[in-house]
């Protein structure tokens, strides 16, 4: 007699954190599967508040957060700025980011389950950084074109993946979580022992990440990832696993310095850079006009200007994502996303952490949210992971001073030990 299969709270949760970094979308042929893990997730946390250390007190600060936001929609019909259910479909868009966010802090409220994500996010952008060197190795066994590899993907997810005619020389392919990239490094060089991710593997991963980061041909995302990395490498000491990371680098950089040389002049070259640079040129000038017009409260979720449309579905969608959110929510609303922002990332200013590591992290996190000046990342699913990798490594939990590549310990302790720890847990919830 078969045994009915039975799926675990936390299973649910990390299916729906794996969906948001390896789908380039939220729907397969139609069906939107983010949404429906979305809600089973919240389901899934609100059946065990305990657990998550979901108290009323939070759940009400977020109902209140959600209802405030929501005061942005009835204002875009107001203004006349907006058309349909655009303000409806941006709200959602904030509202899941956040969402995604708060749902990571609630995931990781302990030491293990923290782990555990950090390493399945990592793992899952191995994947995605595997699927694009599969196709660029089938692409060059079969002679057909990255390119059309990729207009199959956005046939299948209904997505329009960014990409560019690179004349040759390669092909741009990056996926929506690609911004997970530079965060993915700096917890592989800084954190990498206490995840139980071992050497072998991170070196894989590394090598998949650096290949991924190379084809997305973003300007941003090799700065990023190479600060980074940098402050990886100076965060903790420097074991024999960098002095491989060191190594391999170098060799590779070497082997093929040659097609890097090609790559790198290509996509700094007066054509490629106008091209991409001359959009954001384009809009910006019209959403500086389209603040000033409303610089308290703005026009509300989903409203645009007319003299720039970046994209004809989502008209509200543009590449200076934080200048056009300035001009749809106002002062107000910025202010308000600030101070969530603050909050959300409160461990930073905890002095009695590590200087060095909580200066890392700050870092990583002005960049992430600077990056919203130039590109559109800062919205969506995938983002809301990001936000949320971000938050689980800032040093803002217990086991202070506990070294650095240690894995969690494990609860074998003495039975005393072991029952004061319980009574902690029960009295806490």
């Amino acid at each position: 007699m078969l045994r009915p299969v039975r799926v675990g709270i936390d299973a649910v949760i990390e299916l729906f954190f794996c969906a948001c970094i390896i789908l380039p979308s939220g729907s397969i042929a139609g069906l939107n599967v983010k949404q429906i893990l979305f809600v089973a997730t919240l389901l899934a946390v609100s059946s065990r508040p305990y657990r998550y250390k979901l108290t009323k007190v939070t759940a009400t600060n977020a109902i209140w957060f959600t209802a405030l936001l929501f005061a942005w929609v009835p204002l875009a019909y107001l203004t006349g700025r907006s058309d349909g259910i655009l303000p409806l479909l941006h709200f959602k868009d904030v509202a899941v980011t956040t969402a995604t966010a708060f749902l990571v802090s609630l995931y990781i409220s302990d030491e293990n389950r923290r782990a555990r994500f950090i390493r399945l996010v990592l793992y899952c952008v191995g994947i995605t950084s595997a699927i694009k060197a599969i196709s660029f190795a089938y692409a060059a066994a079969t002679g057909t074109s990255v390119i059309d590899i990729i207009h199959v993907i956005d046939d299948v997810f209904d997505q329009n993946l960014v990409t560019l005619d690179d004349g040759g020389v390669g092909a741009r392919f990056q996926f929506v979580s690609d911004s997970l990239l530079p965060v993915a490094f700096y917890a592989l060089l800084a954190h990498k022992g206490r995840f139980g991710i071992t050497a072998k593997t991170s070196v894989l991963l590394t090598i998949l990440f650096v290949f991924s980061t190379v084809v997305s041909f973003s300007r941003f995302l090799w700065l990023y990832s190479s600060i980074a990395i940098a402050l990886g490498m100076i965060t903790t000491r420097l074991d024999r696993l960098k002095l491989v990371y060191l190594l391999l680098v170098g060799i590779t950089a070497a082997y093929f310095w040659d097609v890097l040389t090609v790559l790198y002049a290509w996509r700094t070259s007066d054509a490629t850079v106008e091209f991409s640079d001359g959009l954001r040129e384009e809009q910006r000038g019209a959403l500086y006009k389209f603040v000033a017009d409303a610089p308290i409260f703005g026009h509300g979720l989903g409203t645009y200007t007319a003299e720039v449309i970046r994209e004809p579905v989502s008209m509200y969608a543009y590449e200076l994502q934080l200048v056009a959110l300035v001009g749809q929510i106002g002062a107000v609303g910025t202010a308000i996303l600030g101070l969530l922002v603050i909050y959300y990332y409160r461990g930073v200013f905890d002095p009695r952490r590590s200087v060095l590591q909580s200066g890392s992290a700050a870092i990583l996190i002005a960049i992430w949210i600077a990056s919203g000046f130039q590109n559109p990342w800062l919205v969506s699913s995938s983002a809301g992971i990001t936000f949320g990798l971000l938050y689980s490594l800032v040093p803002s939990f217990g086991g202070i001073g506990q070294p650095e590549h240690s894995a969690p310990r494990s609860n074998s302790r003495s039975p005393s030990r072991r029952r004061v720890s319980s009574d902690r847990v029960s009295s806490g919830g």
